[in-house]
């Protein structure tokens, strides 16, 4: 019925009320048409097999009576054979004739009536549907996994009724009965207490009661009893794994004597355990196996761990993929471990920030293949996707310093055929007009990089000219700690008004360093860093002062 209504409101897009009747009046006048179809086939079957069967019986009667048997053999007088072949061909197609009308079915058979059928024109009953609101009494933890997962807090949200999951059935609603009300209300303790078993409460205990308080209200309250502990733990490994790396990863275990026992924890830890164990080392680590025992009577559990660890990995050949105009030298360049060295996997990380910050790739990927087979000399499998050779700006503005401007911008990944890039910037504006210009080599041995820039500018504020230029050429490193930046920088100032011309030139030699102390290069989130800039040199200027000069400069963060 309900795949009846369902399709009458999906294809004649009948209202909802007049499908019911409609679907209602239809299954009645099936069943009953069917039953009056099934009786006529027995009637007619009945009257069938007595038509037949009647006489042969006589035939068979007549036969007995004139026959007796071994007497009539014993002075020569045979039955009459004749009559004998009739009989038994009468008898052959009433029994063949029987079995067909035996085999008379209804091709398809409908559901009999039942004594929820009712007359012509009227419709079975209908379950009258319910709604209520569902209230857990319990810490805010438990009410929280409680509301989300039990099936009598999501059934409450879907205001409609419940969805049937049957293979080919409608997708429509069925509305919440009472009935069905009252399997989840019974259902609900079991379900609770196993949920709150993962909260570490074993021994929890779950009452469930209905209140009718101007609508259906359902409470769910809970006694969560004590919470399990650890009474005692095992860490161990295999023998070839050294006693100071398993040292290290068990002084990283939480779950030690008298700590609370959940599920999110006992799974936090073995999966952190495995990850600890694989950045040391040893990417083939697994667990051997674990075990956590639980003793509701006392509340208490054991924890039994066995890791087994693998070889211990050693980096082998680099292979890259991926590239089309740029060199392997500078990724070659760029990693600070080589072939024989133990692997880690914070140097594989570290290596991939580098590519990452290189400025030459969209998309890096490093691997190490963790075929245990290859442990002492595992392939580093470096993917990279290249960024566009070529890459240029073009801005309009306006400031109100400076009036109007026009911007041009323009890079270069791999400048005159060098393994180098360069930028230009050029502006160009009412008042102020600048050209900047850098070039800069890829990554070199030991990650020290080559450097050089200039910078040209024309400005005019209030009658004055000022024209000012500065050149640098120096270079820099970039290690996991310590930044290193050296340089020689030259400087030019020219300020032209009604007074004249004004001019200073100074040159100096710079050393900066940077010590950093951070969970990521790129994106740090934790950690302090300081820097330190020391400059010495000298300048000349028609109307200031002229000689050597110094600077220190610091900055803790």
């Amino acid at each position: 019925m309900r795949f009846l209504r369902s399709t009458l409101i999906r294809q004649l897009n009948m209202p909802e009320w007049v499908a019911i009747r409609c679907a209602g009046k239809t299954q009645w006048a099936l069943a009953h048409q069917e039953e009056q179809r099934r009786q006529r086939a027995v009637s007619r079957r009945n009257r069938v097999r007595s038509a037949l069967t009647q006489p042969v019986k006589a035939l068979v009667s007549r036969k007995l009576n004139t026959h007796t048997g071994l007497p009539a053999a014993a002075s020569g007088q045979l039955p009459n054979q004749g009559s004998n072949r009739v009989a038994t061909l009468l008898i052959a197609v009433s029994l063949a004739l029987l079995g067909g009308c035996a085999a008379l079915q209804t091709p398809n058979q409908a559901p009999e009536l039942t004594e929820n059928s009712k007359p012509d024109g009227e419709l079975p009953a209908q379950e009258p549907s319910i709604s209520y609101k569902l209230v857990v009494q319990a810490s805010d933890e438990a009410v929280k996994l409680l509301q989300a997962q039990l099936d009598l807090a999501r059934f409450q949200t879907q205001s409609e009724g419940i969805f049937s999951i049957k293979p080919g059935a409608s997708t429509s609603p069925v509305p919440l009965t009472p009935l069905e009300l009252d399997r989840l209300c019974r259902a609900a303790p079991a379900q609770a207490q196993t949920l709150l078993e993962t909260l570490g409460y074993f021994n929890a205990q779950v009452t469930v009661k209905r209140e009718h308080e101007g609508g259906e209200v359902v409470y769910l309250t809970v006694s969560p009893g004590p919470l399990t502990v650890v009474q005692a733990w095992s860490l161990t490994a295999n023998p070839e794994l050294p006693p100071e790396t398993l040292k290290a990863i068990r002084s990283k275990w939480k779950l030690v004597n008298e700590r609370p026992f959940t599920r999110d924890a006992w799974s936090s830890e073995k999966t952190d355990s495995l990850a600890r164990l694989r950045s040391l080392g040893y990417p083939a680590a697994r667990w051997d196996s674990t075990q956590a025992i639980v003793d509701t009577q006392t509340n208490t559990v054991n924890i039994d761990a066995q890791l087994l660890s693998g070889p211990r990995f050693y980096f082998g050949e680099l292979k890259i993929e991926g590239l089309q105009v740029q060199s392997d030298v500078a990724v070659r360049n760029l990693a600070d471990f080589s072939p024989g060295q133990p692997y880690t996997e914070k140097a594989l990380l570290d290596f991939q920030e580098r590519l990452q910050k290189a400025n030459l790739y969209d998309g890096v990927t490093v691997e190490l293949n963790p075929d245990p087979a290859q442990a002492q000399a595992a392939t580093v499998w470096v993917r990279l996707r290249e960024s566009k050779l070529n890459h240029a700006v073009v801005g309009v503005g306006f400031s109100g310093n400076t009036g109007a401007r026009v911007t041009f911008e323009h890079s270069h990944k791999r400048a005159f055929g060098l393994e180098a890039s360069s930028r230009v910037k050029f502006e160009l504006g009412r008042d102020l007009r600048s050209l900047d210009l850098e070039l800069n080599s890829h990554a070199l041995k030991d990650m020290w990089r080559n450097l050089s820039s200039m910078h040209v500018q024309r400005l005019e504020s209030a009658g004055e000219v000022v024209r000012s230029a500065t050149a640098r050429l120096g270079r820099s490193q970039e290690t996991e700690f310590i930044d290193r930046f050296y340089y020689l920088e030259g400087t030019y100032s020219g300020v032209e008004n009604d007074a004249g011309l004004t001019k200073a030139v100074a040159a100096s030699l710079n050393w900066q360093w940077i010590w950093r102390h951070v969970d990521s290069v790129i994106l740090p989130t934790n950690g302090w860093a300081t820097s330190m800039l020391l400059t010495g040199g000298g300048a000349r200027s028609r109307s200031g002062d002229n000689g050597p000069f110094g600077r220190a400069q610091g900055r803790l963060s």
